[in-house]
C-alpha cells in the first residue's frame, strides 16, 4: 500500500506512518503505525523552479487495516481540474497560528481554489521569488488568515465530488506564507492531476484510490469516504487521518517529533483521564466502578501533570488517585518509581492504599493504573465500610432482585429543580418530564426536599411529604402523598408518588401531572396547561423563543435561539458568534472583529448546524464594523463589545428574530440563571460541535469573580459559571449571547469575552456587560 507525501523525503528507515489518528496526544484505539518500505521522490523535484514537483510516494511496509476511520481517498483523472465553486478542505495537525505550536487535534478548514492569475499576483506583491507553475494548485480565502501552516506539509487537499458523497485528492500541501496568513500568500499545493501517470507507473493504481476495503465500507466508488450522517460535519475523512512520524526529527515539521522518551513505550502509549473521568456516581451498595482497565494513564484538566491531592468526603465519589502517601509528587529524572497512593475509602485518610508505577516522561508523568483486588481506581468515599486489599467492601442493605428501578433511574440535580416564572397564564412548564424513576442529588440529598414554595416562584419537583416525613421502608415500594405548592400556603394540591428504598438511597416514580409536569411554579390559583408546542414568535417582538424544553449542556432545538448569529469568513469558516438586536445590527465582541474590514465578515442568521445548511439560513454581508473605542481600557478586555451593521435588513421569522436589549430591566444579580449558546469547542482544545449548543449558567457577583481573577475584572464585565466548573463558554463562542429571562422575554446581558480555559473549577466565564454598554450601543446605532 502506498501513501502520497512530499518530495523533500528522507531515508525510509527514519519514518513511520500513522493512520486512523485524531488526537496526537491520546491513544484512542483507532490508530495504526506502520513502517515505510520505500520513499519515491519525484525525479524533478525543485526543477525547473524552486519547490516544483513537490510530491512523493511512500510505500508502506505492511498494508493497513481499512475501517470506518481508515479509508483511501479517490485519485483524480489526469485531465480533471477543480471546478469553480467546489467544496474543498485542507486538514492537518499543523500550527493554527504563527508563532505558535502545532495542534494535537486534527484540524479542518474549507478552502476554495484560487484562480492561478490571482495567485500569481499575490505572490508577486509579496516579493516571494517562487514561481507558480502548472504543477501547483492555489487555494485560500482572500483577506483572511486561513492558511496551511508549519506542520501541514504533505497533507491532503480534497474536494467533494459531484455525487455529494465522495472526495478526491487534488493537492498535497507544499508551501505558502511564512506567517501562515492568507493576507500575505495563499496556500500552494502540489497539483495531483499532473502526476497521475507518474503515480500509476510506481503504484499500478489507475484511479479510485486502490481496492475497496475489507470488510466493505459503505462508499459508492471504493474510495473517498461515504456521505456523512446528518448529525456529523462533512467529511468523514476529517475525523481520522494519516501523518508521517519522523523518528529522528523533521527539519521543518517539529510537530512530528515524539514528545516522549523514545525508549519508553509508556510515554507514547497511554490514555488521558480528563476531568469528566475523575468523578463517578455513588451507586448504593456498589462502592466502586471497575470499568477502568489496566494500562498507562496521564491526568489532564486541573490535575495537570500530577495526581490530585484532595481527600474524598464520605458518601461522595473521589478522583482516581487523590494523593501520595509519602512525601510530595515524585520527581525522577528518568525511569520509573513506585509510590503508595491513598484511596480514601473513608472520610479520613487513609484506610486503604496501593503501589502505583510512575513514569517520568520529561514534560509530564504517566501512571500504571490497575484495578485493586476489590475495585478499580474509580471509587467512592464511604463513612464506615472499608475496603481491604484482599476482600471487596461488604454489600449494602438488600434490595429485591427485580428492583430494576434501583439501577435504572434518572438523576435530578439542584440544577434541574428550579425554573424562572414564565408570567402570564403560563403557570407551569409541561416541557418534557416523562414518567420514570428519579433520584435527587445536590441540596435535596437522597430525600425529597421539604421547603415550601413562595407565591409566584418556581418550586422543586416534589417539595415535601404530607404525612409523617420521608417514608422509611425496608424493601419494596411505598406510596405517599406529595405536596405541590400551587400557592404560598401548604398545601393546595397533592398526589401519590411511589417510593423505592434502594438501601443507601431512594428513588421516586414521578409522572407528569394532569395539567403539567412536576416542574411547576407556585401561584395563588390552579395552574393552566401550556400547549406542547407554541406558535412561532411574532417577528420583530424581541426576546421571544418557541416553547420547547431547554436542557443545559446539550444540542439546542432548531430555532430555539433565533437571535444567535455566526460570524464567518467569505470562504465560509465560522469563527465567532453574535446577537441580532435590530434587523440591521449585530452585537458581538471587539476581539472578534479587531482589525477586520467589513468585506471580510459575513453574518449567518437562522443557522442550526455549524457548517452544514438546513434551509433556514440567511447570509448577509457587513457594511460597518464598529469596535468599542475603549477596548482594553482601563484593563485588558475591558469594553470587549462591538457592533456590526448589515448591508441589508434581516428577514425576521421563526428562525431569525431579535433579542431584547436590557433597557428597562435591571442587570442580573448573583445566582440568576441565564443561558449561553454557541458552536464553540466542547472542551478547551477539543472538538467543535456540529449543532448549536446551549447551557444554563448562574450569574456570579462582581466580588466573587474578582476573587477568581484578582485585579482583572472591570465594571464593563459580568461573570457566570459554577464554582466547580463543568459548564462554560469556550473557544469559538466569543461574541455570542448570554441571555436572561424576565417576564417571559429574553434580554441580552452578556457577549462572550474571555476566561481561563473552558469550564475550569474556580474560573468563571467572563462576558461584556451589555447593561453597562447600553449608552454606547444606542448612540452608535442611532447615528449610523
Amino acid at each position: 500500500m502506498r501513501s502520497l507525501g512530499l518530495g523533500h523525503g528522507r531515508n525510509p528507515a527514519n519514518y513511520r506512518i500513522v493512520v486512523g489518528d485524531h488526537n496526537r496526544n491520546v491513544n484512542e484505539g483507532t490508530e495504526e503505525s506502520v513502517g515505510a518500505a520505500q520513499i519515491i521522490s519525484h525525479p524533478q523535484y525543485n526543477s525547473p523552479g524552486r519547490l516544483n514537483n513537490d510530491i512523493a510516494l511512500i510505500k508502506l511496509a505492511t498494508s493497513v487495516k481499512l475501517s470506518a476511520r481508515v479509508n483511501p481517498v479517490c485519485l483524480p483523472s489526469s485531465d480533471s481540474n477543480v471546478p469553480t465553486g467546489s467544496k474543498c478542505y485542507i486538514t492537518g495537525w499543523g500550527k493554527i497560528r504563527h508563532p505558535g505550536g502545532s495542534h494535537p487535534i486534527l484540524q479542518q478548514a474549507m478552502m476554495p481554489p484560487i484562480d492561478p492569475a490571482k495567485c500569481r499576483q499575490k505572490i508577486q506583491a509579496s516579493g516571494v521569488s517562487i514561481a507558480l507553475t502548472p504543477q501547483m494548485l492555489c487555494a485560500g480565502v482572500d483577506n483572511s488568515i486561513l492558511s496551511g501552516c508549519h506542520g501541514d506539509s504533505g497533507g491532503p487537499y480534497v474536494c467533494l465530488n459531484a455525487d455529494g458523497k465522495t472526495y478526491t485528492l487534488h493537492g498535497a500541501v507544499s508551501w505558502g506564507s511564512s506567517r501562515c496568513d492568507a493576507k500575505q500568500l495563499f496556500t500552494v499545493f502540489a497539483r495531483v492531476t499532473q502526476y497521475r501517470a507518474w503515480i500509476k507507473q510506481h503504484t499500478g493504481i489507475s484511479g479510485g484510490g486502490g481496492p475497496p476495503p475489507s470488510p466493505p465500507i459503505p462508499t459508492t466508488s471504493g474510495c473517498g469516504g461515504s456521505p456523512p450522517p446528518p448529525s456529523t460535519p462533512p467529511p468523514v475523512i476529517f475525523e481520522k487521518s494519516v501523518y508521517v512520524q519522523n523518528i529522528r526529527r523533521s527539519q521543518r515539521d517539529t510537530r512530528y517529533k515524539p514528545n516522549t522518551i523514545p525508549s519508553t513505550p509508556a510515554c507514547s502509549n497511554y490514555k488521558v483521564l480528563n476531568e469528566r473521568d475523575r468523578i463517578t456516581t455513588y451507586k448504593g451498595s456498589v462502592k466502586c466502578d471497575s470499568s477502568l482497565g489496566k494500562g498507562w494513564y496521564r491526568f489532564a484538566g486541573d490535575a495537570g501533570t500530577q495526581m490530585p491531592t484532595k481527600c474524598v468526603p464520605k458518601l461522595q465519589c473521589g478522583t482516581h488517585a487523590p494523593g501520595w502517601l509519602s512525601g510530595a509528587h515524585p520527581t525522577v529524572g528518568e525511569g520509573a518509581v513506585q509510590r503508595k497512593v491513598c484511596f480514601h475509602w473513608s472520610s479520613g485518610c487513609c484506610q486503604w492504599s496501593s503501589n502505583i508505577l510512575v513514569r517520568n516522561c520529561g514534560g509530564f508523568f504517566v501512571y500504571e493504573l490497575d484495578r485493586p483486588p476489590a475495585c478499580s481506581l474509580r471509587y467512592c468515599g464511604e463513612k464506615t465500610q472499608g475496603c481491604s486489599s484482599s476482600t471487596p467492601p461488604p454489600p449494602g442493605p438488600t434490595t429485591p432482585v427485580n428492583a430494576q428501578e434501583c439501577s435504572s433511574y434518572q438523576v435530578l440535580k439542584d440544577f434541574d429543580r428550579a425554573k424562572g416564572f414564565q408570567g402570564g397564564a403560563a403557570k407551569c412548564d409541561r416541557s418534557g418530564f416523562v414518567k420514570a424513576w428519579y433520584k435527587f442529588e445536590g441540596g435535596a440529598g437522597d430525600k425529597m426536599p421539604d421547603a415550601c414554595v413562595p407565591t409566584n416562584r418556581c418550586g422543586t419537583h416534589a417539595p415535601g411529604w404530607l404525612s409523617d416525613g420521608h417514608p422509611a421502608v425496608a424493601d419494596g415500594a411505598a406510596s405517599r402523598k406529595v405536596c405541590f405548592h400551587w400557592s404560598g400556603n401548604c398545601c393546595r394540591w397533592s398526589r401519590n408518588v411511589r417510593v423505592r428504598n434502594c438501601g443507601n438511597f431512594y428513588v421516586y416514580e414521578l409522572p407528569p401531572t394532569e395539567y403539567c409536569s412536576l416542574r411547576y411554579c407556585g401561584n395563588r390559583e390552579r395552574a393552566t396547561p401550556i400547549p406542547p408546542t407554541g406558535p412561532p414568535p411574532s417577528p420583530g417582538v424581541c426576546g421571544v423563543r418557541p416553547h420547547s424544553r431547554i436542557v443545559g449542556g446539550v444540542n439546542a432545538k432548531h430555532g430555539d435561539w433565533p437571535w444567535q448569529v455566526q460570524l464567518r469568513t467569505p470562504g465560509g469558516f465560522p469563527y465567532c458568534g453574535g446577537s441580532l438586536v435590530h434587523p440591521e445590527w449585530i452585537v458581538t465582541a471587539t476581539h472578534c472583529i479587531e482589525g477586520k474590514s467589513p468585506n471580510s465578515i459575513v453574518i449567518r442568521l437562522g443557522a442550526h448546524r455549524r457548517v452544514n445548511v438546513v434551509g433556514t439560513e440567511q447570509d448577509i454581508r457587513v457594511s460597518k464594523v464598529i469596535p468599542h473605542p475603549q477596548y482594553h481600557q482601563p484593563k485588558r478586555y475591558s469594553n470587549d463589545i462591538a457592533l456590526l451593521k448589515l448591508e441589508r435588513p434581516a428577514q425576521l421569522n421563526r428562525y431569525v428574530n431579535l433579542v431584547c436589549l436590557p433597557q428597562s430591566v435591571p442587570a442580573p444579580t448573583d445566582g440568576t440563571r441565564c443561558w449561553i449558546t454557541g458552536w464553540g469547542r466542547l472542551a478547551s482544545g477539543g472538538a467543535t460541535p456540529d449543532y448549536l449548543q446551549q447551557v444554563q449558567v448562574p450569574v456570579v457577583s462582581y466580588a466573587r469573580c474578582n476573587r477568581a481573577y484578582p485585579g482583572k475584572i472591570h465594571d464593563s464585565m459580568i461573570c457566570a459559571g459554577l464554582d466547580q466548573g463543568g459548564i462554560d463558554s469556550c473557544q469559538g463562542d466569543s461574541g455570542g449571547p448570554m441571555v436572561c429571562e424576565t417576564g417571559g422575554r429574553f434580554y441580552l446581558h452578556g457577549a462572550t469575552s474571555w476566561g481561563y480555559g473552558c469550564a475550569s473549577p474556580g474560573k468563571f466565564g467572563v462576558y461584556a456587560k451589555v447593561k453597562y454598554e447600553l449608552n454606547w450601543l444606542n448612540s452608535e446605532m442611532s447615528k449610523n
